[in-house]
């Protein structure tokens, strides 16, 4: 993996690993609740070939710092300040599950900043059903600030009403993809699911199953990338819709 850096955004520091040419388009990577920058080995390396490769260690996460307070708002700020503070935007954001509410957040919040949107299993801005509870956390030394799993539980019980409005601010073409049926967010590409509209693309792809179909399947999932950027933009700026997989619901 690149080597680990660290920047100043607003309070706290926030490492990053870094590859591929400094030149070359930016790419920044959001990962999941529990993980770090070092999350998405599976798909850094193809990627670097033709962007700058940012993968971030989120607040509370890997060795950025863990101040105790969290939200996705919180990592969405932190995010913006990142892309400005190294002069990055506008820039392809990718976020896996909680990484990709925090960019589908910086999307409608800031769209000056985005060129491109890929959201791995994103929560819906919509309360969770059944609601969620927070467990105890795990044993041993705390690989992530268990603060950080409290937040998220709270906000996906109750979202803030203003990220499902702010969803047709998005103007970055998007990818959304899930699992398949056993994803801890089946429904995420489902046509009932929010999608913003009418200019963004909001392209669904659904890769076989898999709680992380970037793990689980890299190459499905490296494929879903490019079979979207290779669909082109339409004039009004929206990628065309891919089709879902024949035999996934």
């Amino acid at each position: 993996m690149g080597d680990i850096r660290k920047v100043q955004v607003g309070d706290v520091r926030l490492a990053y690993r870094g590859w591929g040419a400094a030149d070359a388009p930016p790419a920044v990577l959001l990962h999941c609740l529990g993980e770090d920058g070092e999350d998405w080995r599976g798909v850094v390396g193809r990627l670097a070939t033709t962007h700058r490769v940012l993968a971030l260690d989120q607040r509370g996460h890997g060795r950025s710092d863990w101040p105790g307070e969290y939200g996705f708002e919180r990592w969405r700020d932190d995010a913006i300040g990142f892309v400005e503070t190294l002069g990055l935007g506008p820039a392809t954001l990718i976020g896996h599950s909680a990484g990709a509410t925090a960019a589908l957040l910086l999307a409608a919040h800031r769209p000056d900043l985005v060129s491109r949107l890929i959201l791995e299993e994103p929560a819906p801005p919509v309360p969770a059903d059944p609601p969620q509870e927070v467990p105890e956390p795990p044993p041993g030394p705390p690989t992530f600030d268990w603060q950080a799993k409290i937040a998220v539980v709270a906000e996906r019980n109750a979202p803030a009403p203003h990220w499902r409005d702010g969803l047709p601010a998005v103007t970055a073409p998007t990818l959304v993809i899930a699992g398949g049926p056993t994803s801890h967010i089946p429904s995420t590409i489902s046509p009932n699911w929010p999608a913003p509209s009418p200019t963004p693309a909001w392209s669904p792809s659904r890769t076989p199953a898999t709680s992380s179909t970037r793990s689980g399947r890299p190459r499905t999932w490296r494929r879903s990338r490019r079979s979207w950027r290779a669909a082109g933009e339409s004039p009004a700026g929206g990628a065309r819709r891919l089709a879902r997989r024949p035999g996934r619901p």
